[in-house]
């Protein structure tokens, strides 16, 4: 799990957290080790920091509890979707043209350019 957050920068974007997974698209989930419990958060991987992160069990076993059984495409398997504008820019979120299927390392570089994009967009708004 270190190297997952580590490429993904969590410590630095969402100081901790601790990303155990996703839903093979654009969201992670991870515990909140600010607090004793640990509950486990979801949170977006392009725009990733505290303010989008939503509480959604107390701790892993519960989370573990509500999980639905589903069937997976074996050919995605360690694939993550991904859009290739994301939409909190403004991307198109149900427009299959707008997808892409990534690896692990290619979902790696295309979240940290895509944090540097909305870092940068929102510091340019702040100075002016």
């Amino acid at each position: 799990m270190v190297p997952f957050n580590r490429e993904y920068r969590v410590e630095t974007r969402t100081p901790g957290l601790l990303l155990f997974g996703s839903d093979g698209s654009a969201e992670a989930y991870g515990f909140d080790l600010r607090s004793p419990a640990m509950s486990v958060v979801r949170v977006p991987f392009i725009g990733m920091n505290w303010k989008l992160a939503i509480a959604i069990a107390k701790d892993f076993g519960d989370w573990r509890s509500a999980l639905e059984p589903r069937r997976i495409d074996s050919s995605r398997v360690g694939m993550q979707l991904a859009e290739l504008k994301p939409v909190l820019l403004g991307g198109d979120p149900v427009d299959s043209a707008n997808k892409v299927w990534l690896t692990r390392d290619q979902h790696f570089e295309y979240v940290r350019f895509w944090n540097d994009v909305v870092t940068a967009a929102g510091s340019k708004s702040t100075s002016q």
